[in-house]
């Protein structure tokens, strides 16, 4: 859709795949899904994008916070400098130094080891921190980058492009440009494209989600040089915490997310699974509560020789269980089940010519049918409740 993937659509042509004949084509659908699942740590997300554009050619310039820095990444640190937002353990001390990247954007991160336990500007009204520091340019640049963070998501201060003919842009943080760092979040807007990401996860004594942000600023003039840029706290106790900033010659860019956003995940699921098991597993309720179910395996469609599938209604617990078992020159399917009646729909192998059907040893009456390509063993109207199927090729 739109050039991207949507698990309800895939879902559902899977499963219409399934009952038209077109069984390979919905194994097709699900392994392709799989391999989605796979890219995202085993989750599958309702949306995801399809096609990239090609990333724009781009130049950066690190810029030293060194001579600034006046904050430890950790909270107990050298007397004279401020660790990190004050409250001990409860700090940054994993955030990694050197040359970093993220997001396809470098910094460099001063280590603090070699200076003077001072790691990143500190920005605050409260003691020990700037309310106010300049940062020399001396360049052009299209767009400016902050890695950074706050112990508040509210307004943490603000920015000053200041240029060599003496004007300048000021740029807020706030919301949508930057983030607390403990359990930090990015914004999703549907309607253009988000200039913060969250660039860096770690953890401490206290929280299993602390973070750092990556906010790209687009120079409106960057046509003129920029002599410095000056950094203002808020003025109140909350901490603004710049670790790192990067000049570009290009306009900001961050590669789009391969996860879309828009429609809750659990529908998607929902579409897959009604693919997987009336599709795939082919059990489906023609009734309540299984009373009557429809039992269609197509595990030849796969590959597949051995499955075993039970399926549950946890409210009623209607429940159909069953083994399925392929071999050359022969099919067995052992199932049981809270049914009254079960129906068959055995998917024949390609050319295969039923020799002999029995159910639970005893001939059973049977018929085959063709969708499309595909022919299917029907037998109907079984009513004991534990069964062996057995089909001599």
């Amino acid at each position: 859709m739109n050039g991207g993937v949507t698990s309800i659509v895939a879902g559902e042509l899977a499963h219409g795949a399934f009952e038209h004949g077109f069984e390979s084509y919905g194994v097709d659908i699900l392994d392709r899904l799989l391999e989605l699942s796979e890219k995202t740590g085993g989750f599958l997300h309702c949306t995801y994008r399809g096609a990239m554009p090609p990333q724009p050619e781009r130049n950066f310039t690190p810029l030293s916070l060194a001579a600034l820095a006046n904050t430890d990444l950790r909270g107990d640190t050298v007397e004279g400098v401020a660790g990190w937002t004050g409250e001990g353990e409860n700090d940054l001390h994993q955030f990694p130094t050197g040359e970093q990247v993220f997001h396809e954007v470098p910094f460099t991160i001063i280590d603090p080891a070699q200076n003077g336990r001072k790691a990143c500007l500190g920005l605050s009204g409260a003691a020990q921190y700037a309310n106010r520091a300049v940062l020399k340019a001396g360049l052009k640049a299209a767009s400016v980058y902050l890695l950074h963070t706050t112990g508040k998501n509210y307004y943490a201060g603000s920015i000053s492009l200041d240029y060599t003919d003496g004007s300048g842009h000021i740029d807020h943080m706030g919301p949508g440009k930057i983030s607390n760092w403990w359990y930090p979040t990015a914004p999703q807007d549907r309607k253009q494209t988000p200039h913060m990401r969250i660039a860096w996860r770690g953890e401490n004594r206290y929280s299993r989600n602390v973070g750092v942000c990556l906010y790209g600023l687009n120079n409106p003039h960057p046509e003129k040089q920029i002599e410095s840029i000056t950094f203002r706290s808020a003025g109140d106790q909350n901490k603004w915490m710049v670790l790192g900033v990067t000049l570009s010659d290009h306009p900001v860019y961050f590669k789009p997310d391969f996860i879309s956003a828009g429609i809750p995940d659990n529908w998607g699921a929902a579409a897959v699974v009604y693919a997987l098991v009336e599709g795939l597993c082919g059990v489906k309720d023609q009734g309540v509560a299984y009373n009557h179910a429809l039992l269609a395996p197509r595990w030849e469609a796969a590959g597949e020789n051995k499955a075993s599938v039970t399926i549950n209604y946890p409210a009623s617990g209607g429940y159909i269980s069953y083994r399925y078992h392929h071999r050359d020159g022969g099919t067995r399917i052992d199932f049981t089940g809270s049914m009254e009646q079960t129906d068959i729909r055995l998917l024949l192998p390609e050319g295969a010519v039923p020799s002999l059907v029995s159910v639970n040893g005893e001939p059973a009456e049977h018929r085959t049918e063709t969708i499309e390509q595909s022919r299917y063993l029907v037998i109907n109207g079984i009513r004991s409740t534990v069964n062996r199927v057995e089909v001599e090729f």
